[in-house]
């Protein structure tokens, strides 16, 4: 996976293909610019990190879709009661914070 912003020509191309690793290499600093050995390499390493995000990315994304491909679909009234749950929950929850609250004062420390 190529990820620069622009496609290769097809004699890029297949030049790239008919050299060994060593002329890709020297091919690759050329058409990025960078003399400094350094700088290339910080160059090649951070288009790897990004060819390795990006695949991570797409894996990521096939899965998901694989896996809502087989689940069944919800029905309204499922969502419904779950959104009914999880507001009874967050009133009970608010509810006993607010008792603890009248049972301790920030001030005073605990009253009864």
């Amino acid at each position: 996976m190529d990820v620069r912003a622009t496609d290769a020509g097809v004699s890029l191309t297949r030049a790239y293909e008919a050299a060994g690793p060593l002329q890709r290499k020297k091919l690759l600093a050329k058409l990025d610019g960078l003399t400094n050995p350094r700088e290339r390499h910080s160059s090649r390493s951070a288009r790897r990190r990004l060819e390795r995000e990006i695949k991570r990315e797409e894996a990521e994304a096939e899965w998901m879709a694989d896996s809502l491909r087989g689940a069944p679909p919800v029905s309204q009234d499922v969502i419904d009661l779950l959104v009914r749950q999880e507001e009874v929950r967050h009133i009970e929850v608010s509810h006993l914070r607010l008792h603890e609250w009248e049972r301790k004062s920030p001030i005073h420390g605990e009253t009864f």
